[in-house]
């Protein structure tokens, strides 16, 4: 019985991941990347596994390390530095940047099959679904990992499976190797997955001790099921991204051209016809409202708890996400990444490193946090200014 529970609970931490994880950026960089690398998709493909991959499953195995307790794992910089980074990141993966994105890019999906549903009247309806799903934290895990998770894994593979049944017609790239390899690492980035790992393995923690409370498992088994199950997560990620990098680039001689918001809907729609094209319209927006949903969770309940120590109630604090989210959906997805880019083009890499480093820290007991966070951190800094002064 009790072994019967961990391999369920491995499985629904791994759904459940997949499912927080694989939103908007991780449907448009592989799909594009593939495209447009051709010939040449096995190099994006291992490039974009290096930052869209490796780096989330760092963030898993330094958070379970730290019990999902973020706070802990930030005040390794220091305490003041570490909250300000904390805010930064909420700022980023809240209603400033990937949950308004998600948004846009399920509209851009939908429009395929709607052409004249406005941006906003469908921001208006996301945000209100949005609310209704997590207005009960408690059920998140269930949602996530039993629900949401499987749904969009199944919807995705069919897309992929056909893919790998029709006749390939790869265009030649003409990009040296290194090229391709560089720019695949930097869409990796892109994901930003790291930045909703180091929020959502407390979600993903809380709910497994619920979960098992009575099966008396200790600490040491419950953050082994979480581990297996981030490990299997990542494998998941990993998979469909294959999957993506390889189908767009065999047929990326007829997606030239497409609008990247629409290029999972016409590469279903190449492949299965009409009715394929509804289904990756849906595809998408299931992928992206249901990162959506976990990114409003976890901000609400910042902005309620940490922000302003509990003088809003869960509910006002999610009132706020949603609104600002409505705002900001508007802009569309190119619009608001070229808004935040300069901030993570400088704190991302540091982040990288901090995880790493505090992985060291607690494996090893050696204290590099402060020295690799902010030593990254200026080197980045110095690059980023270098770059835009001498361009």
């Amino acid at each position: 019985m009790k072994q019967s529970l961990i391999q369920s609970s491995i499985l629904s931490v791994a759904l459940a991941i997949f499912a927080m994880l694989f939103g908007s950026g991780n449907i448009v960089y592989p799909l594009s990347l593939g495209r447009d690398a051709g010939n040449m998709a096995i190099y994006a493909m291992l490039g974009f596994f290096v930052t869209a991959v490796t780096v989330p499953l760092l963030g898993i195995i330094a958070m379970v390390l730290y019990d999902g307790h973020y706070e802990a794992f930030f005040e390794t910089i220091g305490k003041v530095p570490g909250k300000i980074v904390i805010l930064c990141c909420m700022l980023l993966i809240g209603p400033f940047c990937i949950i308004p994105r998600s948004v846009s890019l399920a509209h851009g999906a939908l429009s395929w099959i709607f052409p004249q549903l406005p941006i906003f009247t469908f921001s208006l309806m996301a945000t209100m679904i949005l609310y209704t799903l997590t207005s009960r934290q408690s059920s998140l895990l269930n949602l996530l990992g039993k629900i949401l998770g499987p749904l969009k894994l199944f919807l995705l593979s069919a897309i992929i499976i056909k893919g790998f049944f029709v006749a390939a017609n790869p265009a030649v790239c003409t990009l040296s190797i290194p090229t391709i390899l560089g720019q695949a690492i930097l869409l990796g980035y892109g994901t930003l997955d790291l930045l909703g790992v180091f929020f959502f393995t407390n979600i993903i923690l809380v709910g497994l001790k619920r979960k098992t409370n009575n099966q008396n498992l200790d600490n040491k088994q419950v953050f082994a099921i979480a581990l297996q199950g981030g490990l299997l997560g990542g494998l998941l990620l990993g998979v469909v991204y294959a999957g993506f990098v390889i189908v767009s680039s065999f047929q990326s001689m007829v997606c030239r051209g497409i609008d990247k918001n629409q290029l999972l809907s016409e590469l279903a729609f190449q492949l299965l016809g009409q009715a394929g094209g509804v289904l990756s319209s849906i595809t998408i927006a299931v992928a992206c409202l249901t990162t959506a949903v976990a990114l409003t969770t976890v901000f609400a309940d910042y902005l309620s708890k940490d922000l302003f120590k509990k003088s809003i109630s869960y509910s006002l604090a999610l009132y706020i996400t949603l609104i600002i989210t409505l705002f900001f959906a508007n802009y569309g997805f190119e619009a608001i990444m070229e808004r935040v880019s300069p901030v993570i083009n400088i704190l991302y890499p540091a982040l990288i490193a901090l995880a790493i480093a505090n992985i060291i820290r607690k494996i090893f007991h050696k204290n590099y946090s402060k020295v690799a966070f902010y030593g990254i951190l200026l080197a980045t800094i110095i690059i980023n200014c270098t770059t835009y002064f001498f361009r």
